[in-house]
């Protein structure tokens, strides 16, 4: 058995906090953990003192020519024995959702970063490439915290510590892997702290995953959390001098249009000022942008605004929510007339978030049936004639 990991074993192990700072003793637990703690790291610190007086001992520095196998045997056995406590120890003092082949590289870099550095002496080698070898095994989010606390040590220390474009994406890939992307943002938003600089792409991929969360909330869960991320990194684009496109506005509108509902939903209130700031820009939205767009203003009675949208981008909505729109704002003849077309083009994923189809076509139907007999006759042939 080494010397230096039991060395390093015997650091008490800090805890941290998600921003990477070290948690004050007053949020600890309780008094009972603080002692199993402490007790914990005393073992850890008389098990490396043991094995260094082990190692300087006479007898393993300077063997007789004449090897005893009783004594060879009693010592493997001691070092299994040690091993296995030590492993012990590693264990029970491993934070909550880190796992262990991440602590160990972690622990180690962290002492290496961490221990003074005289400017005559080389690099050492696990300085050269841990940061690299620790990525390769961040797995959960506890993981990517304490990845972004060995981040900030080796990137304030005194060598000039090998970080580029290439460690970027590997680290970028690494964090978002384990699907902690707030704190793969958080790393972008200040780089003077973790020197990461995300491309264009990865922050994409960051904004289509907290618009995800926001649309797929449940009724009342809080959304503040991913919805302020996703505007965020709608920021760090704007901070890289990066003009946002279409690419960059669709998510943040997709969410406000599908996340939670009512016309006072902060989510809806940001989304349609993103919406109407991109048209006046110029940018031209798929359809599929508009349609949540219509859907939206349809669910919370604004026909009118529902219709203006329709209007002003004519072809380019969807015909069912065309028919929808202009028969739930009184136009029954505007909605009879597009509604062939509608009858005639499948709707896609996003139709589970509007009325249902059969739903839009009965009132129609009872409408006509009601104000306009040709008209009723006319949609009941073209309704009936897609049903057989």
């Amino acid at each position: 058995m080494q010397l230096q990991p039991l060395l390093r074993l015997g650091r008490q192990p800090r805890m941290q906090s998600v921003i990477g700072l070290p948690v004050p003793l007053m949020l600890r637990p309780n008094k009972r953990w603080f002692h199993a703690s402490v007790c914990v790291n005393a073992r850890l610190r008389a098990a490396a003192a043991s094995l260094s007086t082990h190692l300087a001992s006479p007898t393993l520095m300077a063997p007789s020519s004449a090897p005893d196998t009783s004594a060879s045997t009693n010592t493997s056995t001691q070092r299994n024995s040690d091993s296995e406590e030590d492993e012990a120890l590693l264990i029970e003092s491993l934070p909550a959702g880190v796992t262990l082949p991440f602590y160990r590289p972690y622990l180690a870099l962290r002492d290496a970063l961490d221990a003074p550095s005289t400017p005559n002496t080389t690099t050492p080698a696990l300085l050269a490439t841990g940061l690299r070898a620790l990525a390769h095994q961040t797995a959960t989010r506890a993981d990517a915290t304490l990845l972004a606390d060995a981040l900030a040590r080796w990137h304030k220390h005194p060598r000039a510590l090998p970080h580029d474009a290439a460690d970027n994406a590997l680290l970028a890939r690494a964090v978002a892997g384990s699907g902690a992307w707030d704190v793969l943002l958080g790393l972008a938003l200040n780089p003077h702290r973790y020197g990461v600089y995300l491309p264009r792409g990865v922050i994409a991929e960051g904004m289509a995953h907290f618009a995800r969360e926001v649309v797929q909330a449940t009724e009342g869960e809080s959304v503040e959390a991913p919805l302020d991320h996703l505007y965020m990194a709608f920021a760090l684009l704007v901070s890289m001098h990066v003009e946002p496109g279409v690419e960059a506005y669709t998510p943040l509108v997709v969410a406000g249009a599908y996340g939670p509902s009512g016309a006072e939903s902060e989510a809806w209130k940001r989304a349609i000022v993103s919406y109407r700031e991109a048209l006046f820009l110029g940018l031209q939205f798929p359809r599929d942008v508009h349609d949540a767009v219509v859907a939206k203003w349809i669910q919370l009675g604004e026909f009118k605004k529902a219709v203006g949208v329709v209007e002003a981008q004519r072809g380019n909505v969807h015909p069912r929510l065309v028919v929808e729109a202009h028969l739930m704002n009184g136009e029954l003849v505007k909605a009879v007339g597009a509604l062939s077309v509608s009858l005639k083009e499948e709707v896609g994923s996003a139709a589970e978030r509007w009325t249902p189809t059969e739903q839009v076509y009965a009132i129609l139907l009872a409408e006509l049936e009601e104000k306009d007999k040709g008209l009723f006759t006319k949609a009941s042939e073209m309704i009936g004639g897609t049903k057989q």
